[in-house]
């Protein structure tokens, strides 16, 4: 969205970081779907403080030794972690609900 070689050079050092948001966020993104479809509210509250808690926790550890790779790391970690938390709450929903 820019013509500034600089801009544009830094902008293509993040691009696999960015691309792989697509992979990392797919199971989080679906979970809210399926989460807001059931109202399972309280679920998603509780499993976006564990995940950012794990994203704190990733950020203050690989930011500072890392950088901006450091905080993409971050990001990646708080939606895998977001995204495997609901699936899990998920599982034990669905045994409650449909037993």
């Amino acid at each position: 969205m820019t013509t500034a070689p600089e801009v544009r050079a830094v902008a293509d050092a993040y691009l696999p970081w960015a691309a792989f948001t697509a992979l990392s966020g797919v199971l989080a993104f679906q979970m809210d779907g399926v989460f807001i479809g059931a109202t399972w509210s309280r679920d998603m509250r509780n499993m976006m403080l564990l995940s950012f808690l794990a994203f704190t926790a990733a950020m203050i550890t690989l930011a500072p030794a890392f950088g901006n790779n450091g905080l993409w790391a971050a990001l990646h970690v708080f939606l895998l972690v977001r995204g495997l938390s609901l699936l899990m709450v998920l599982r034990l929903r669905v045994r409650k609900a449909f037993s």
